[in-house]
């Protein structure tokens, strides 16, 4: 299947749905983020490059806030409930926390910021938000840390989406 199709049916999906909201819910999306909705709102949508970035911002803060708020407690919930799922969701923290706790001790929020300013798979702002909790970084340097790694993030997906022969003063 080719990009463009697929970007067809993540659309089509959303039928119906104001172009706005799309792009917020798609920037909200683990898998997607900033990497889908920036070029989705500038190539499908023809937004314009504030709108664009602007939503795709506000959808990426979004798991930020849910994560930072509502980690902890659906822990502490799965625990008691789930135990199993707990223990698999348990591994796999630990598993992301050996990967990068020796460049986090050395870099502090810092690597944050570069974690989540990197347009990669797997390095956006939710991978970003728990390994933050992980390492118990305070939310008053983690937070600002991954915001400014957003914004980074944006301006190389809009720079990448563009063309950056194409971006004019």
């Amino acid at each position: 299947m080719d990009r463009f199709n697929m970007i067809e049916q993540i659309v089509s999906f959303f039928s119906g749905v104001p172009e706005s909201l799309v792009i917020v819910i798609l920037a909200a999306i683990p898998v997607t983020e900033l990497r889908a909705s920036i070029p989705v709102a500038l190539l499908y949508f023809h937004l314009s490059i504030f709108e664009s970035v602007f939503f795709s911002l506000v959808g990426n803060t979004i798991p930020i806030i849910l994560l930072f708020g509502l980690f902890q407690p659906f822990l502490h919930w799965l625990t008691i409930h789930c135990p199993k799922l707990h223990q698999l969701m348990q591994l796999r923290f630990s598993l992301l926390e050996q990967k990068h706790q020796q460049t986090y001790q050395r870099w502090g929020a810092i690597f944050l910021f570069v974690f989540v300013a990197i347009p990669l798979p797997g390095s956006g702002a939710w991978t970003g938000s728990v390994l933050a909790i992980l390492f118990r970084v305070h939310p008053r340097l983690s937070i600002p840390s991954i915001v400014l790694g957003l914004c980074c993030s944006a301006g190389i997906v809009l720079l990448l989406s563009l063309g950056i022969d194409s971006i004019t003063v």
